[in-house]
């Protein structure tokens, strides 16, 4: 299996596990119920999917529902059947960002940064100044809407890794 159907098995996998995901015909959403921003909701259709325009109909619908941007994020050749349907549909491709990956046996250790000290959030405030941060890094404006530092302070809780530079 191709490293990108890894990475696609393993976004997924993360969607299925937040708390308010829900499903729409072949679609898995991760809905995120305190952050609005754009990039905390979208869609991952399942593998090969092969939606109908019925299915993204109710897509869009349950989006709208839910006062959410229809979106999705997912690599094309993990349903190639998805983006002509999508585009069928008036959705356009907004971005189509490199996937950059390694095997656990080659990752290396970062090189040292002068003056860059990096340390896992413990305090609340610690999580809200490193939530301020990412909610400014995804395009958002003014302070998050609070549901940025209990999603992350949740992801440390559970196995996945929160820091601070």
């Amino acid at each position: 299996m191709p490293m990108d159907f890894d990475v696609q098995t393993h976004a997924r996998t993360l969607a299925l596990r937040s708390p308010d995901h829900y499903r729409v015909g072949p679609f898995t959403v991760r809905h995120n119920v305190n952050w609005s921003l754009k990039y905390a909701n979208y869609a991952i259709p399942d593998q090969n999917a092969e939606p109908t325009p019925g299915e993204l109909d109710a897509l869009i619908t349950a989006f709208r529902e839910r006062d959410r941007m229809p979106r999705l994020e997912y690599l094309p050749g993990w349903a190639p059947a998805v983006e002509p349907a999508l585009l069928a549909a008036g959705f356009t491709v907004e971005n189509r960002a490199p996937i950059l990956a390694c095997a656990p046996d080659g990752l290396r250790p970062p090189k040292p940064v002068d003056g860059l000290v990096t340390a896992e959030p413990v305090t609340a405030a610690e999580f809200d100044a490193a939530a301020l941060v990412q909610h400014l890094g995804y395009g958002g404006t003014g302070e998050p809407e609070g549901g940025e530092a209990e999603w992350l302070r949740n992801a440390a809780a559970n196995g996945g890794v929160a820091a601070l530079a």
